[in-house]
Order: structure tokens, then C-alpha cells, then sequence
């Protein structure tokens, strides 16, 4: 189990999200959902895809995992947001003069979770993934690593449901 548990090898990831007074990318731009993939270290801007000219709006100013989430994660809150502003007015001139208010998260540095998602490097799937899935006595584990929906929520709920059901059976017996 322990070394099943040392073979998940965790992925620095890091968002921001970057309030803006008006959804400019909509009223200016007609983008309505959806992703601006970039070259700069922000990786990618997401784009809601609900509240549809509503009066403010929020987009995912910086989403990325490894060396750039390494980077963005070791910066203060405020030269997080100058950067992630920085590099996105590239793509919308509007960035500064509608920008309102930041928040952001490196998972990497997370007490309990210290990664974004797990990664299975070389053979260490087929070797421990089976074992990890089971309970280890009292100890059951549940994260979207031990599913194959790896980095996505959906994979963590599915194993959480998994572990629940075994929880609620032994409760039951």
C-alpha cells in the first residue's frame, strides 16, 4: 500500500479567476463559452458559459499545471493577478480598465491535497492500481487517480461513490 500510495505522482496545478466590471467578451468579442489557448504562461483563458450578459462576470484568467503553475503558485496574490492581467490583455485590451478583483489557487501548495491531480508515471498503474482501490483494513482511499477519468472531477466523485457504497455495505453486514 505505501509504496502504491509513494507511485501517485502529483501535478502542480494552478487557476486564477479575474472579475471584470462588464462580460466584455461577449458584448465586444460575441465568445460565449469556451477556451483561448496562449503561447504565455497563463496556458489558457476559460470563458463561462452560463449567465449570459449578466451584468459582471468572472473568467478563469489562468489555468496551467507544471513549470508555470510553479511559477504563478510562488508569486503573491498580487503579482498572480498583474501577470495574469499582464498576459490576457493580450488577447482583451479590456482586461485592465473592466478588471475588478482576483482570486487564485496553486493546488500544489495545498495542505492534504498538495497536487491538482495524480499521475501514474511508467508501469505504476498496472502495478498498484488495483491495490490502491481496495480498502486497507479500516482505510479506504478515493481521488480521481483511482479511476481512469484522471485530472477531472467527475473522477473524483466516481471514486468517492465507490467508497461510499463500500462504506455503506460494511456498515450494513
Amino acid at each position: 500500500m505505501a509504496a502504491g500510495l509513494a507511485a501517485v505522482d502529483g501535478a502542480a496545478t494552478f487557476k486564477i479567476g479575474l472579475q471584470f466590471r462588464q462580460r466584455f467578451w461577449e458584448q465586444d468579442d460575441d465568445i460565449y463559452g469556451g477556451i483561448s489557448r496562449t503561447a504565455d504562461p497563463i496556458t489558457q483563458i476559460v470563458y463561462p458559459s452560463h449567465h449570459y450578459h449578466a451584468a459582471k462576470g468572472v473568467l478563469i484568467g489562468a489555468y496551467n499545471y507544471g513549470p508555470d503553475s510553479e511559477m504563478f503558485g510562488a508569486l503573491p496574490l498580487a503579482e498572480r493577478t498583474r501577470q495574469a492581467l499582464a498576459q490576457g490583455e493580450k488577447i482583451h485590451s479590456q482586461y485592465r480598465a473592466e478588471f475588478e478583483n482576483a482570486f487564485s489557487v496553486a493546488w500544489h501548495k495545498v495542505p492534504y491535497s498538495l497536487d491538482g491531480w495524480g499521475g501514474w508515471p511508467g508501469d505504476s498503474r498496472k502495478k498498484y492500481y488495483a491495490r490502491l482501490n481496495a480498502p486497507d483494513g479500516p482505510f479506504h482511499f478515493a481521488g480521481e487517480h483511482l479511476t481512469y477519468l484522471g485530472s477531472w472531477m467527475a473522477g473524483a466523485f466516481t471514486s468517492a461513490q465507490k467508497v461510499c457504497a463500500e462504506l455503506h455495505q460494511r456498515a450494513r453486514a
